[in-house]
């Protein structure tokens, strides 16, 4: 018994089919199987633009997730998370002092607690939380307004306008 390989099968099509009629065993090789496949590159590590004062404020938001849940996470994001913040300052015209009592806000709030983990989050529900803190009784967020009143003297020197 004879043994055939077509290696270009479009081009050899009706030789292969008469080999089949005739009962040949025969091979179909398509060389574009046979490339070497190509090398695929790592992408670049991402490179994060921030100032030392969004890292911090990205550290304090860790720290204030980590009292509630001590297995929230390593502190892997931080740098993500002040690139993050300096968007939110940079884009969205937001202070810093601005930015933590809004994160306060959500933190103190049922819902918002359990959705707001990260300044991703904190930026993309900003409108919604600025809503909410505005409709806020405030006679049952004394609190609350103590602990903004100590991050106004926190972050204050660290304004960005």
């Amino acid at each position: 018994m004879r043994f055939f390989r077509i290696v270009e099968y479009e081009k050899y099509q009706v030789i292969a089919e008469i080999f089949e009629k005739l009962g040949l065993i025969i091979e179909i090789v398509d060389p574009s199987l046979h490339q070497a496949p190509p090398v695929k590159k790592n992408p670049p590590l991402r490179t994060y633009k921030f100032s030392p004062e969004d890292l911090e404020l990205a550290k304090d938001i860790h720290a204030k997730l980590l009292t509630d849940n001590h297995r929230f996470s390593d502190g892997k994001n931080l740098h993500s998370w002040a690139n993050e913040i300096r968007m939110f300052r940079e884009i969205d015209k937001f202070s810093l002092p601005e930015i933590y009592k809004i994160f306060l806000f959500a933190n103190a709030h049922s819902f918002w607690k359990k959705n707001i983990l990260s300044p991703a989050k904190l930026r993309k529900n900003k409108n919604t939380l600025i809503i909410e803190m505005k409709s806020h009784d405030p006679a049952s967020s004394d609190d609350l307004i103590e602990k903004l009143d100590e991050i106004d003297k926190k972050y204050l020197g660290h304004r960005n306008e």
